[in-house]
């Protein structure tokens, strides 16, 4: 392990180049690869705000909350990619993931180099860090891009810093530099936060005094608090919106050490990965957990606080980085996921290359065939860990394929049957879809939202009272559930019970009064009152929430045309065209309106092409708008 190259720096490239070549051949076929139900669906797929890249709607990306998070530059990111790859939005995400993976493999590198001079530790963490089975998740879930870049970012902020420490360059042009590269991995995801306890560890390595720069370490300290404020209150948010029941901070911080020696375990024998980590009753191993870890952390830090100062760092970066995870994410369900690991994943790399390289040194480094028995050893080892990433990758291809991993590992978790379900559901295979939500209700009495789903395939099959059934069940777990109260009361509708419809709907939109189906489907039952006027209100407040909506244009045009206000039920059907111009009915509902207003010119090229496109015009209506426009231009003494 300590053999000495002539040509150093082409050793050195030999091998980065090594490590790219083995990571990408281990993570290329993500690129053929689908979104996962949950977070890629709300944050991405079905988010308005990713789906166009605009002045109007990058400033909304600042100043407002997704799914919980705060990570303005990520979505920043995903919505590029949305406009560079429009033809192929998921490949697009899924290969700039990837290449964030390789770009933090390089810095990585890098800043190990300057670190340390053991080209051995340098090898065996960056190693670690390119092919483990725990950085799968963050490199094929979609949604996992705030820590790929939030990572790219500070590894830069990092290494910006280390080359101000040099007497020899300008140390506030780089400090400067590094600040700025901290703020933008603020702004991918608060996880960074931990840069001021960075810099100060690289000072400790260099035996730097603390107190010298430690007011511009303060200083980088502000707005990393601010934005870690800002990140809690989005995850504050989601718990108050929340469509299911989520652990909460409380929760994050009982399990924390028991997470913690998860990960540890996972790190070193990758035996129960999975996407999903559901809590666990378990007092014993809940206290057992927080023992050893407590008990392992504090001898290794005792150990290395003199004696190795890297190794030392190291521990305390991973300690404080996996808090901040758990920190940060404190909304999401279960008690964490595996890309939490991937930025506290360096501190555990260069950890395990210090210790190893040290066991080299101390026991292997006697005689030539140990040294041969421990390149053997750990490249078996390396070799395992890059079977299980490679077939762990797969794992992530698609929604079944993920949640039906989960159920394996959980099989009495009724998360995953839900997940699973709402997979089948959006491919129309509702038979399944209905299995699996039954399996989580099963396991879960209080899975509201599942109740909720399982009545909405119901009601489109027409079993209108099993349906009704379910949605009641969910608002009786969860009276604030207000998807539940806006489909008991369509369900009521379609039962021709209004008055308890629209009570239902008055409910939704008390809950929730930014849902532009709530506003439509309370305005149908206004229609259905014979409250045409009301009804015109709500059809208006849907399309202010989301005015690309056809179905809105089209049912407003039709209260427009039972108040006989024609002339505003022609500018509906004029917008509606302009989404849909294929569409022959509403070609002959505009003409429709435009005769009411003795338009027959206009009214019979809309009759026309209407019969253009295959809309079945009676004969008698053309006649007759062709007999009043010769009417209309033949003079009156005639």
């Amino acid at each position: 392990m300590g053999i000495q190259m002539p040509h150093k720096r082409f050793y050195l490239l030999l091998w980065l180049s090594g490590i790219l070549v083995l990571t990408f051949l281990l993570y290329y076929k993500v690129l053929f690869f689908g979104w996962i139900t949950g977070s890629d669906q709300r944050l991405i797929t079905d988010n308005p705000l990713m789906s166009s890249l605009s002045l109007s709607n990058i400033p909304d990306m600042f100043l407002s909350f997704t799914e919980g998070r705060y990570q303005a530059v990520t979505f920043l990111s995903y919505s590029l990619d949305l406009y560079v790859f429009a033809a192929a939005p998921i490949k697009g995400i899924h290969l700039l993931n990837l290449i964030f993976h390789l770009l933090n493999i390089m810095l990585f590198f890098s800043l190990l180099r300057l670190l340390t001079d053991k080209l051995a530790v340098v090898i065996i963490a960056v190693l670690l860090f390119a092919i483990h089975p725990l950085n799968v998740e963050a490199v094929a879930w979609m949604s996992a891009r705030a820590y790929l870049l939030s990572t790219f970012f500070l590894l830069l902020a990092a290494l910006a810093y280390l080359h101000s420490l040099k007497p020899s360059v300008k140390r506030k042009r780089y400090f400067r530099f590094a600040a700025g590269l901290y703020f933008f991995a603020l702004l991918s995801n608060p996880i960074a936060v931990v840069f001021p306890l960075v810099v100060m560890l690289f000072d400790f390595i260099h035996q730097r005094s603390i107190r010298e720069g430690l007011k511009e370490k303060l200083y980088l300290l502000i707005p990393g608090l601010l934005i870690m404020v800002i990140g809690i209150q989005a995850q504050m948010s989601m718990m108050e919106s929340a469509t299911t029941i989520l652990p909460g901070f409380p929760d994050k911080l009982i399990f924390a050490p028991y997470s913690i020696a998860t990960i540890i375990y996972n790190f070193y024998v990758p035996a129960s990965l999975s996407a999903y980590h559901p809590t666990t009753s378990n007092l014993l191993v809940i206290l057992s957990s927080v023992f050893i870890v407590t008990i392992v952390i504090t001898f290794t830090a005792v150990r290395a606080y003199k004696r190795n100062a890297l190794l030392f760092s190291s521990l305390i970066f991973f300690l404080i980085t996996i808090s901040l995870s758990f920190i940060s994410s404190f909304a999401s369900p279960g008690m964490y996921n595996e890309s939490d690991a991937y930025l506290p994943g360096l501190g555990l790399s260069v950890l395990t290359g210090i210790l190893l390289h040290a066991l080299y040194v101390k026991v292997f480094s006697r005689s030539k065939i140990s040294v041969i028995l421990i390149i053997l050893l750990f490249g078996a080892y390396i070799s395992i860990l890059s079977k299980i990433s490679y077939e762990r990758l797969f794992v992530w291809e698609n929604s079944e394929t993920l949640w039906t991993d989960v159920i394996s590992s959980y099989p009495d978790d009724g998360h995953a049957f839900f997940m699973r379900g709402d997979y089948w559901a959006m491919n129309a295979s509702y038979d399944k879809a209905k299995f699996d939500y039954q399996q989580s209700i099963r396991r879960d009495p209080h899975a509201f939202e599942a109740m909720n789903n399982l009545g909405l395939i119901y009601l489109e099959e027409g079993d209108l009272r099993v349906a009704l059934s379910e949605f009641s069940g969910s608002v009786e777990v969860n009276k604030h559930f207000y998807k539940a109260h806006l489909n008991r009361g369509l369900t009521y509708m379609r039962l021709g019970k209004n008055d308890q419809a629209l009570e239902n709907m008055n409910r939704a939109i008390e809950l929730n009064s930014n849902v532009a189906l709530a506003y439509y489907n309370r305005g149908l039952v206004y229609e259905r009152l014979n409250l045409l006027k009301d009804a015109v209100e709500d059809f208006t407040r849907a399309i202010r929430i989301e005015p690309s909506r056809l179905i809105f244009y089209i049912d407003r045009a039709k209260a427009y045309t039972w108040l006989s206000n024609y002339h505003f039920a022609e500018l509906d059907y004029t917008r509606a065209l302009n989404m849909d111009a294929a569409n022959a009915e509403l070609w002959f509902r505009r003409s429709l309106v435009r005769t009411q207003q003795n338009k027959f010119r206009e009214g019979l090229e809309d009759a026309m092409m209407a019969q253009s496109l295959g809309f079945h015009v009676e004969e008698e209506y053309i006649k007759g708008l062709s007999f009043q426009l010769l009417k209309d231009e033949l003079p009156e003494d005639h």
